[in-house]
């Protein structure tokens, strides 16, 4: 139940292709929160990779009680200037009726203990500049700005 004041200590569970319904439903959640739109196939597309190969990420599901309400992915790089393995929080959604309870920042540590397991030396995650709630919440858990820099993109597809 949402509003059960009782053990709010999420639990990472890695996720698996019988993940995909729960993994899409949040997934829908996040990207309507964000406002980008929703490919059903393109979705697919860049899940089951991460799924099937370890060397390119991680998913893990957030359960709090036995119950899922949330998911974050992890993909994996390489930086010349951090010194080794990097990786992105490609993606972190936590139901509504979950945040503001300090459960994001409790994932967000263990996913950065989780990093340090893997021999992930830098973790970089992106965040929306109107989304003040998220930059505290990022800033709460060790994640700082990087100013000097602009993350630029361009799809190649």
């Amino acid at each position: 139940m949402a509003n059960d004041p009782g053990n709010l200590n999420p639990v990472l569970r890695a996720a698996s292709r019988g993940d995909l319904p729960d993994l899409a439903r949040f997934i829908q959640g996040y990207y309507r929160f964000e406002g980008i739109p929703f490919d059903l196939y393109r979705m697919e597309r860049g899940l089951v990779p991460l799924l099937d190969r370890e060397d390119l990420g991680r998913i893990w599901l957030v359960d709090i009680n036995d119950t899922t309400v949330g998911y974050l992915v992890l993909c994996f790089g390489y930086s010349i200037e951090k010194g080794g393995r990097d990786a992105m929080v490609d993606e972190f959604f936590i139901d509504a009726n979950y945040r503001r309870r300090g459960i994001g920042r409790r994932v967000l540590e263990q996913i950065v203990a989780e990093a340090r397991t893997l021999g992930i030396v830098s973790v970089f995650l992106e965040v929306d500049r109107n989304n003040e709630a998220a930059q505290k919440l990022y800033a709460s858990a060790g994640f700082k700005a990087r100013d000097k820099y602009l993350l630029m993109a361009m799809d190649c597809t």
